[in-house]
């Protein structure tokens, strides 16, 4: 390129005409316009049409704004250089010198560090930085955007809390099973800021369905306690299924979440998590500090357990009274004094005082356990969000529509988890004799004890057996069921048309034609109350009368074909080819 001689008391500007020259206006420092110019001619000193040449160029606006796009549809950096790669090397099928041309050129295939360079703009543009003030801008900027979409999020300032509630999580706390038993645990490391992630489900027939979750800062008790005051603020008085709380809550055994938990639900009953009762026993068993020899170890978590999983209060007694007397348990001062502080939270961790508690069976926290892991396996693919905000999107997007094909799948026949959970119990109940008491109430014999009868009540789904009490669905319940062809609504695994219906309505939150989901051999079973089987039993008894007059029918055919066959006298054929 020629050279420009500089003098200062001119100044240059610049005037671009083409691609190959431009026109130097100078202008001196007193405005006095100089009619002088000069043509610049660019002559690069190396090769343009090269790879290496290439690789210099700048991303253009029209792929920026796709990667942009890319990321909006949650790709990450590397996906989406590798989707754009696919789809350019789609573009040029066949042509494979413009393929490598393409591929090495940056303006439309950026480079792995304009890629990353592009994402990190994208990100601070959507979710702000790592720190607190930039997050809340960001998070007021899409305030209605959340609203439109159905979303609610309330905001903490001062400390950081945010309540999510999903389009799913709202319509699930209208809903029965919200008020009976829902099961709160918290995560860390979802997120670069380290920031507490607590969930609250709900049980249901298909598994966990998600009420809530709530990003703070920290695990203490204060800050629970402002979290949980601020999701039952955003509730309506009426959430928790029309009762305003849930009438159980399991957790695990951390203290501060569970002060917190009192304070804020006082009519809820806490109950904890048996998996991690164990656990913690055996931790402590484990722990070098308090001397447990190792023998003895397994011994004295089995003693454990008898008290653990007693049936009965006078049952859960006497095996305390006989765990503190054992000589195995007496030499340790430490564990009898660690067991009879535990003893004192009894109500809270034994089996035998849950049978008076709606918990359907469960005893543990696993369905908050088991969606957690689903949450960072499925959800954050084992990665950190970038900070809360992006945590937000995953749940408001990626979290709700899991949970929304989820559901669905269900409600399209998709799943054939109850239906062998129902045969299962089926097979069970198919020799229990079964009376009728009321037009709710049925009686049901003992297999093993013939004088001993248990009482079903099919309209609250409870039975006075061991399991039942606590309404969870047991074999008496499904005795009745198939006697009597009833369903009970609220306990047994069977879904019926009305439920389908239902799940297909909490997912998308239109109204439904339940017609589509009617059973395709005409076999529903109507939901509402006790409702009988009786189209089941109808079709039953026409099939058996159609399978009674066909064998007649076919035995008939036989044995006409059989005399035809004797009264053929032509050799090979007739009685001796039959008896062949």
């Amino acid at each position: 390129m020629k050279s420009i001689l500089h003098s200062t008391d001119m100044v240059q500007s610049y005037n671009y005409q083409d691609i190959n020259n431009f026109v130097l206006n100078l202008r001196s420092k007193k405005d006095e316009e100089i009619s002088c110019g000069e043509w610049i001619e660019f002559k690069h000193s190396h090769q343009v049409k090269v790879a290496q040449a290439f690789s210099y160029l700048r991303v253009t606006n029209e792929t920026k704004q796709l990667f942009w796009a890319y990321f909006n549809e949650g790709l990450t950096p590397s996906c989406a250089k590798t989707y754009h790669e696919m789809t350019l090397e789609q573009d040029n099928m066949g042509e494979n010198k413009n393929l490598i041309e393409t591929l090495s050129n940056p303006q439309i295939n950026p480079t792995d560090r304009q890629i990353y360079n592009l994402h990190s703009k994208w990100r601070e543009e959507n979710f702000g930085g790592r720190d607190h003030l930039s997050m809340i801008a960001i998070l007021k900027e899409k305030y209605n955007k959340y609203k439109d979409m159905g979303i609610k999020i309330e905001i903490n300032e001062d400390p950081l809390i945010i309540i999510i509630l999903t389009p799913i999580m709202i319509r699930s706390h209208e809903r029965e099973f919200a008020q009976e038993m829902v099961f709160i645990d918290s995560s860390g490391s979802c997120d670069q800021m380290n920031s507490c992630t607590t969930f609250v489900f709900a049980a249901h027939k298909i598994g966990a369905i998600p009420l809530a979750v709530i990003l703070h800062t920290e695990q203490t008790e204060a800050n629970y306690t402002l979290a949980f005051s601020l999701l039952k603020r955003v509730l309506h008085s009426d959430d928790f299924g029309k009762k305003g709380f849930p009438s159980v809550i399991m957790t695990d055994d951390s203290e501060a979440e569970r002060n917190a938990l009192s304070a804020v639900f006082p009519n809820s009953t806490l109950l904890l998590c048996t998996f991690h009762v164990c656990q913690a026993i055996w931790r402590w068993l484990w722990n070098a500090d308090h001397k447990i020899e190792k023998s003895d170890r397994p011994d004295i978590m089995r003693k454990f357990q008898l008290i653990l999983y007693s049936k009965t209060e006078e049952e859960f007694e006497d095996e305390y009274s006989s765990f503190i007397k054992d000589n195995l348990i007496v030499k340790y001062a430490k564990l009898l004094k660690h067991v009879s502080d535990f003893y004192r939270r009894k109500t809270e961790w034994a089996h035998a005082f849950r049978f008076n508690l709606i918990t359907r069976g469960h005893n543990t926290n696993n369905y908050c356990e088991s969606s957690i892991r689903i949450f960072k396996d499925l959800v954050l693919q084992r990665c950190k969000a970038f900070n809360s905000c992006a945590l937000i999107d995953f749940v408001c997007n990626v979290f709700e529509n899991y949970h929304k094909r989820r559901i669905i799948s269900f409600a399209n026949y998709r799943k054939n988890k109850n239906d062998l959970i129902y045969s299962k119990l089926k097979f069970k109940a198919k020799n229990l004799l079964v009376d009728k008491l009321t037009e709710s109430q049925y009686l049901v014999m003992s297999e093993s004890d013939n004088k001993l009868l248990y009482t079903v009540d099919m309209n609250i789904g409870m039975c006075d057996c061991i399991a039942g009490q606590g309404g969870k669905f047991c074999k008496h319940m499904c005795a009745v069921e198939e006697n009597f062809h009833l369903l009970t609504t609220n306990c047994s695994p069977l879904l019926s048309p009305n439920d389908r219906r239902d799940l297909a309505e909490l997912a998308v939150g239109d109204n439904i034609d339940g017609m589509f989901f009617e059973d395709m051999m005409n076999t529903s079973i109507t939901c509402e109350g006790n409702s009988k089987r009786t189209s089941s039993s109808i079709s039953t008894t026409n099939f058996n009368v159609k399978k009674e007059a066909a064998i007649k029918a076919l035995s008939q055919n036989f044995s006409n074909l059989v005399e035809m066959v004797k009264m053929d006298t032509t050799p090979g054929h007739g009685v001796d080819k039959f008896n062949n």
